[in-house]
């Protein structure tokens, strides 16, 4: 598939979409019911009401993407990475994560399940072993890109 390709309200369900490419691709209302997308990049791509319930998504990149209103219910989100990912109204009851879920930047607003999710971002950041971290601040990381 091109991407920028407008394929909105396709239907995957049950597909297996394993290590493809989806970025920047428009799949606003698509279905992945079922779908096993792991390892699968949706950078910078529309998901807007696309539908990931039961999906597995184990190791799937949603980098900048556009999943508002987005369902993943029952989905397995272990180890999936939602990078400035836009999240607002979207449903995760009954999704499992671990301690690999990255919601770096991740803007929830008004998720249906927003407690569900935060309780699990809670527990995912008590299971981080902090030992050997070093915290900067924004000067410290400014000089660090200048260099």
């Amino acid at each position: 598939m091109t991407k920028g390709m407008h394929i909105d309200w396709y239907i995957f369900d049950e597909c297996v979409l394993r290590d493809m490419d989806m970025s920047e691709r428009n799949l606003n209302g698509a279905h992945f019911i079922k779908v096993d997308a792991r390892g699968t990049f949706f950078i910078k791509s529309q998901l807007q009401e696309a539908d990931f319930s039961g999906a597995d998504l184990r190791n799937t990149y949603f980098v900048e993407a556009n999943l508002r209103k987005a369902n993943f219910e029952g989905a397995d989100l272990r180890g999936a990475i939602f990078t400035r990912a836009d999240l607002h109204g979207a449903r995760f009851e009954g999704c499992m994560t671990d301690e690999q879920t990255t919601w770096y930047d991740a803007e929830f607003g008004d998720c249906e399940e927003e407690e569900d999710v935060q309780e699990r971002i809670t527990d995912d950041i008590e299971r981080i072993d902090f030992m050997d971290v070093y915290v900067f601040d924004e000067e410290e990381v400014q000089e660090f890109q200048e260099v």
